[in-house]
């Protein structure tokens, strides 16, 4: 049996692996950009080191390309991410239930940089961001500079077994959180 072709993990950026504020929180930030005080999530560096031990993983984010191409170089200048795209790769969706717009993540574009979405996993804190990509998004509360965040050591435990799973899309992924909690 041929061995499985590595996951790969599409991780937003802000209010995923970081928080930028017009305003600083309290403490020093850890990175700046422009005008922006910018606060790693806790564990980042630890969580990445693991991640790309485990799976490609890239970075995909709605925020400007420039802003988003600085960030991970400023985050993780060593991480061999398999791409780093911002939002000139999203397309611009009207959500007709809830009358607004935003800027999706389309995973199907994958396809043409040779990736199966049955080994495709996008962790997002924004599920309207990803909603057309449910069978392989996994949501996390959002990041607004708590020093007490756990989040990204629970999705490691979370994560690990997918290195496994033939396919992602068949797996259950809502309420993973409050499963691993109460498991």
């Amino acid at each position: 049996m041929l061995p499985l072709p590595r996951l790969l993990l599409v991780l937003d950026l802000d209010e995923t692996l970081l928080h930028a504020s017009p305003t600083p929180l309290g403490r020093e930030p850890d990175m700046r950009f422009e005008e922006y005080f910018v606060y790693k999530r806790p564990m980042v560096e630890a969580f990445l080191a693991e991640a790309v031990a485990l799976f490609d993983v890239a970075v995909w984010s709605s925020a400007d390309d420039t802003y988003v191409q600085d960030m991970v170089r400023q985050l993780a200048p060593t991480v061999p991410f398999a791409f780093v795209w911002g939002r000139s790769r999203c397309t611009y969706r009207h959500n007709l239930e809830l009358d607004t717009y935003c800027w999706e993540k389309q995973l199907q574009k994958l396809r043409k940089k040779g990736y199966s979405l049955d080994r495709v996993l996008i962790v997002d804190d924004t599920s309207e961001k990803s909603r057309t990509n449910y069978g392989n998004a996994v949501h996390i509360p959002p990041f607004e500079g708590q020093e007490e965040d756990k989040v990204l050591a629970q999705l490691l435990t979370y994560l690990r077994p997918f290195a496994h799973v033939h396919h992602v899309r068949r797996v259950e992924k809502r309420d993973w959180l409050r499963r691993l909690s109460a498991g």
